[in-house]
């Protein structure tokens, strides 16, 4: 029995990016991470934490750079088209980006998807946001941040969907 005060079920049925432990795949990597614990396989093992304790998320805090990316190699090709981003915001040293895109694997190269709608319009920090897109098929895909500066960005959980 769990004495938090929130769920930390593994996510819901048919999310495609859902890894459970102990399985290699799917598999997260970014381009920073932070020295604190923040690592990318926190941000697909099915818990979502917006508070700061218990730690489980990916950061990119104390990166160099204005941009960095969070990568997902799904093990095999599946088709997607929508993507749910669980921003941390610790209102400090890590918040919601400016802005973020996703991109896909495709032909050796990293490409945009197309037609990406966000709701909320700007990213918005301690809650769930959706980017919709053209369904595309692709065995990884890498969702990349444009940093509210000098604040870096954080995800606490990515679910991915067919529809």
């Amino acid at each position: 029995a769990s004495s938090l005060p929130y769920p930390i079920a593994p996510g819901p049925a048919g999310n495609l990016v859902y890894r459970p432990s102990g399985k290699e795949y799917p598999k997260a990597s970014a381009s920073h991470s932070d020295r604190f614990g923040g690592t990318p396989e926190k941000s697909n093992d099915g818990k979502t934490v917006f508070d700061p304790n218990p730690m489980n998320r990916w950061t990119s805090y104390e990166s160099s750079q204005a941009s960095d990316w969070l990568e997902f190699d799904l093990g095999e090709p599946k088709t997607f088209g929508r993507l749910e981003l669980a921003i941390y915001d610790d209102r400090g040293g890590v918040q919601a980006p400016e802005s973020f895109a996703i991109e896909v694997w495709s032909d050796g190269k990293w490409v945009a998807v197309e037609d990406e709608t966000h709701r909320p319009l700007k990213p918005a920090g301690s809650q769930w946001n959706e980017a919709r897109f053209s369904k595309v098929t692709s065995s990884k895909f890498r969702i990349v941040f444009r940093h509210k500066l000098p604040a870096k960005s954080g995800v606490t959980e990515v679910m991915l969907w067919e529809e």
